[in-house]
C-alpha cells in the first residue's frame, strides 16, 4: 500500500484517550492511521462502510463515532487535518459515522 503522510506530528484529544503520532492516508484504500514516533504502532482510524452503501470519495474517509473513537471526528477538525463533510446513521444500533475530506498534507 503506499501512504501519505498527512501531518508528520499530531496529537488527537479523544475523550478517553490521546492518540499521537504521524497521521497517513492511503487513497487507494480510503484508509487513515496513525503511527505512534517510538513504538511503530498504528491504529486504523477508518472504518469501511461498503457494507451499508458508502463509499468514500477521493481524498475522504469514513470515521466512527462511537465506542472508542468517540470524538474522533471533532479531534481531526481540532487538529486541522480533517472536516466533517456528512454524518451517518448505521448498523443495528443506529450509530453516527462521519465522512470525512482530508485537508492537505503538512509537514510538522
Amino acid at each position: 500500500m503506499t501512504w501519505t503522510t498527512i501531518r508528520d506530528r499530531v496529537e488527537l484529544a479523544l475523550p478517553n484517550v490521546t492518540l499521537s503520532g504521524v497521521l497517513s492516508y492511503n487513497p487507494a484504500h480510503a484508509s487513515l492511521i496513525i503511527a505512534d514516533h517510538e513504538t511503530g504502532e498504528a491504529e486504523v482510524l477508518c472504518v469501511d462502510l461498503t457494507v451499508y452503501g458508502y463509499v468514500a470519495a477521493p481524498g475522504e474517509v469514513f470515521v466512527k463515532g462511537w465506542s472508542e473513537h468517540s470524538g474522533l471526528a471533532t479531534a481531526l477538525e481540532v487538529a486541522g487535518v480533517a472536516r466533517i463533510v456528512e454524518t451517518v446513521i448505521v448498523g443495528p444500533f443506529d450509530s453516527p459515522a462521519h465522512r470525512m475530506r482530508l485537508l492537505a498534507a503538512r509537514a510538522d
